[in-house]
């Protein structure tokens, strides 16, 4: 997933298309998968330098955002672990250069 992600030419759609997989998984109380997902698309902007050069970001990391603030309730302490180290790990390597994904780091354990 990360790698289609990228390298793929059309982002929105399959961003968007990732989106709507992870809102499936979160019905279905499959949590770990939305943190991947979730994960993916946030790594894969940053990697990719589209994190501040992306039209749609507000959009994308909003809907993230709220996929992760609830994957983050409703996980067992172990994904909550993990979620903690992800996002400690985002803070040390700056991931903090982009508003958005600040605010849906500082708001996740609200």
């Amino acid at each position: 997933m990360y790698n289609e992600l990228v390298l793929d030419t059309d982002y929105n759609e399959l961003v968007k298309n990732y989106v709507k997989d992870a809102r499936e998984y979160l019905d279905l109380s499959n949590f770990e998968e939305v943190f991947k997902i979730v994960k993916s698309i946030i790594e894969s902007f940053n990697d990719s330098n589209r994190l501040n050069k992306y039209d749609n970001i507000f959009d994308i990391i909003s809907s993230a955002g709220v996929l992760l603030r609830i994957t983050y309730r409703k996980a067992d302490l172990n994904l909550k672990k993990e979620i903690d180290e992800w996002s400690t790990k985002m803070k040390n390597e700056k991931y903090y250069n982009n508003y958005y994904l600040e605010d849906m780091i500082i708001t996740l354990k609200k």
